[in-house]
């Protein structure tokens, strides 16, 4: 095991390796650390500087012991970083991240130049070191995800209730091997990432599923979902993942929160347009005029989920539905507010959260009472009613999706069986041991969905995406 277990997670190449140690001679192995962090994090502020919690920082210097008992100190380890690394260098509070630092590093133009060819693995031939300049082997890189796996499990006891553990363990159980298998596919997601916006995001988060190609899943509190750790396989953009898992088949609920929530709270205008087969994303595209384009649905499902949590459409600023809507202007969002299911969802909604302030809690898909006073007040969820409210419905996209799991499990050790390898809370990825059996498997997944969403008397059913499946 490495003394410093940080230093063995992400890897660079050898020649950017030799080049930052020698541009920097007087950096020790654990300056050169937070060098690259601040390089290669996914991290960041608005605007594009790395940030760093206290935790991370006690890592990279192997201080993790002192950062426990809050005796690691921050002060004298910056300051000896910018002396010895650039002293054009910002370390400046966030305070919107407690107790994380915002990095700034002007770095002088060979940097630049030698960092802006290592994003697009030009020095790749070169051959591959971890943090600590240690050669990269396969048997240290399975031993970092070893590790990752051990830490996300440890997170088991935070989890709210036995559906959000089962995912938890099926999930970060999954053999390595299949994930690394899919970093066959990478030199062409690199060519992509390299033609979409904001490339230097892409690049980072493909060079971070480069190092770690496993997502592990943690528990949070207030939440029935299992969260990924980190950017990975599930943040990156749906395009590059596409190229990623081009083997994969992907699926989702269809209306899912939306039907779980006219269900749970008999929203009867959009049941019964939902249980016509309707197409809720293509009704309000055209009820408010627009086209209904990716980016145009992304910004009406935002708009409509805030509503389902209990956004409040008062005000012209800290409106977060209007907030959704800005771009397609004012009128715009004056006629989605004036659709007939979205003035249902709206009181429903309203309703919801009396009752739960009324009760003190609410009860979850399970029966488990979620008692008020116990939901912790957070940046995203600052009224614990809103925060309950997205943790029940949250636990019912888990049981609808639960009998994939299922089959998963009792066929995991089957020649012919499946993975799930990919978990994105209303939906997952598929992938058959045998090519040839992914139609059967597909359709006995949706079999299985399709009927636990019946029992449960919520309008949806498991879609199958439409991305090109090549079958190399």
């Amino acid at each position: 095991m490495p003394a410093n277990n940080f230093h063995h997670e992400r890897t660079v190449s050898r020649k950017f390796y030799e080049m930052l140690k020698a541009h920097y001679p007087r950096a020790s192995i654990n300056d050169l650390a937070l060098a690259l962090y601040e390089m290669f994090t996914t991290w960041r502020d608005k605007d594009g500087n790395a940030v760093v919690d206290y935790e991370t920082l006690a890592k990279i210097y192997g201080k993790e012991k002192q950062a426990k008992s809050k005796n690691f100190k921050v002060k004298p380890v910056l300051e000896h970083f910018i002396q010895v690394v650039e002293p054009v260098t910002k370390f400046d509070y966030n305070h919107n991240q407690a107790l994380a630092r915002r990095i700034k590093i002007y770095w002088p133009e060979e940097v630049k130049q030698a960092l802006e060819a290592e994003l697009l693995q030009s020095y790749h031939w070169s051959g591959r070191v971890f943090y600590d300049g240690t050669l990269f082997t396969s048997k240290l890189q399975l031993a970092s995800l070893d590790r990752k796996r051990l830490i996300a499990l440890k997170t088991l006891a935070n989890a709210p209730n036995p559906l959000t553990r089962k995912y938890m363990q099926y999930f970060n159980k999954l053999p390595n091997i299949l994930f690394i298998d899919m970093l066959h596919n990478f030199d062409d997601a690199l060519k992509l990432a390299k033609k979409l916006p904001n490339k230097q995001e892409n690049l980072r988060v493909l060079a971070q599923i480069f190092d770690s190609p496993k997502p592990f899943l943690k528990a949070v509190n207030n939440s029935s979902r299992s969260y990924p750790i980190g950017d990975n396989l599930v943040t990156v953009k749906n395009e590059i993942r596409h190229v990623l898992t081009r083997n994969w088949v992907e699926a989702d609920l269809k209306n899912c929160q939306l039907a779980i929530a006219a269900a749970n709270w008999k929203v009867k205008p959009i049941q019964e347009f939902l249980n016509t087969g309707g197409d809720y994303w293509q009704y309000i595209a055209d009820w408010v005029d627009v086209e209904l384009t990716p980016s145009n649905k992304k910004m009406l499902k935002q708009a409509t989920y805030a509503i389902t949590y209990g956004a409040e459409n008062r005000g012209r600023y800290k409106n977060k539905i209007r907030e959704a809507l800005w771009y397609l202007g004012e009128e715009r969002y004056q006629r989605f507010m004036s659709s007939p299911m979205v003035k249902a969802l709206y009181r429903a909604a309203k309703k919801q959260l009396k009752k739960i302030e009324k009760a003190g809690g609410a009860r979850d898909c399970l029966g488990n009472w979620l008692p008020l006073d116990k939901v912790e007040v957070k940046e995203d969820w600052k009224d614990p009613k809103k925060s309950l409210l997205a943790q029940i419905n949250q636990s019912y996209e888990a049981m609808l999706l639960y009998p994939a799991l299922e089959l998963a499990i009792k066929h995991q050790d089957d020649d012919n069986g499946f993975f799930l390898p990919l978990y994105q809370y209303d939906g997952f990825s598929l992938v058959a041991k045998k090519l040839e059996q992914t139609t059967y498997w597909m359709k006995q997944v949706k079999q299985a969905i399709d009927d636990n969403a019946k029992r449960w008397e919520i309008n949806t059913y498991l879609e199958f995406s439409k991305k090109t499946k090549k079958r190399n």
